[in-house]
């Protein structure tokens, strides 16, 4: 039962005066949201699913894939989350993103279809359907989700942190205060898995190869040179907390085309006709494992 609806000011760039509203339940759980895309000249359509995969853009979800009951898997466009006025709304949009938005969760939505053909589908509303799903993120993904995406900085310092394969970890931060609370929830967690598999144009991977995972908020490092051959690939394994990463191989005795991430262009097929050599952020919870996260873009111009 809805007890309670939020309207929210957004100033986006569809619409200066954009309402996105927030329903919650009588215990305070958000279960709708409405009017989140309010684009003209698109057409209107329903569906039923779920969540299937979350994608991100410079540390902020942009995009969720949907398979729909009926229609398979889609790709819906999320407002953006820095174009949401005033900092309390976008919180509580960026909320309501982390708790309906959850892999597996059953979900009523609402899209638009709209470009060419109705191919750029935007997400306008979306309802829970059944029991709630819980996210292993928690409210530590809705702050991440709210806060806007920090500039790289030069590093401070480097930790004696040493990860499980003798190699250092390296912890960068803007101010103390980040590293601070970068670390203080880490050891109460259970890591998350990163694995994929090494490739280099060449006919043998480098010696010095080792694959890094940057952590784009607390801009934590892991890394490892492990290798672990299975069958006819070679393939490595990174142990790391819950957060969203930026994946990548490189080798200082190599270094024609290094760093080599896990980017758009790897997951196009590594062919000349690929659009973007774009990193892709990879978005890992407590105890997830996730797999084909390959680090073999050694074509783009770095």
């Amino acid at each position: 039962i809805i007890a309670l609806g939020v309207l929210l000011l957004a100033s986006t760039t569809e619409s200066a005066t954009a309402q996105i509203r927030i329903d919650k339940d009588q215990t305070g759980r958000i279960v709708a949201m409405a009017n989140l895309s309010t684009a003209s000249g698109c057409s209107r359509a329903s569906g039923r699913g779920r969540v299937v995969d979350h994608h991100f853009e410079n540390g902020q979800m942009k995009g969720v894939t949907f398979k729909d009951a009926k229609y398979g898997e889609s790709y819906l466009n999320l407002p953006l989350l820095a174009m949401i006025s005033p900092a309390s709304a976008r919180a509580r949009v960026a909320e309501g993103f982390a708790t309906l938005l959850v892999k597996g969760q059953d979900l009523k939505v609402v899209t638009l279809g709209c470009g060419a053909a109705g191919r750029i589908e935007k997400l306008a509303s979306v309802e829970l359907v059944g029991p709630p799903v819980r996210s292993g993120s928690g409210a530590a993904a809705a702050n991440s989700l709210a806060r806007p995406p920090m500039v790289a900085a030069a590093p401070l310092s480097d930790t004696g942190v040493r990860s499980q394969d003798g190699d250092d970890s390296v912890l960068r931060a803007q101010d103390g205060q980040a590293v601070a609370a970068a670390t203080s929830s880490g050891p109460q967690a259970e890591p998350a898995t990163i694995t994929g598999e090494l490739t280099y144009p060449g006919e043998w991977l480098p010696k010095d190869l080792k694959v890094c995972a940057d952590e784009v908020v607390s801009k934590k490092r892991t890394c490892t040179s492990r290798q672990q051959k299975r069958g006819k690939s070679i393939r490595y394994e990174l142990k790391v907390p819950a957060g969203t990463y930026l994946v990548f191989a490189e080798s200082r005795s190599q270094p024609q085309g290094s760093p080599a991430y896990y980017s758009e262009f790897v997951t196009c097929g590594y062919d000349n006709s690929c659009p973007s050599h774009r990193p892709i952020p990879v978005t890992v919870s407590p105890g997830e494992r996730r797999a084909k996260v390959d680090p073999g873009d050694w074509y783009a111009n770095n």
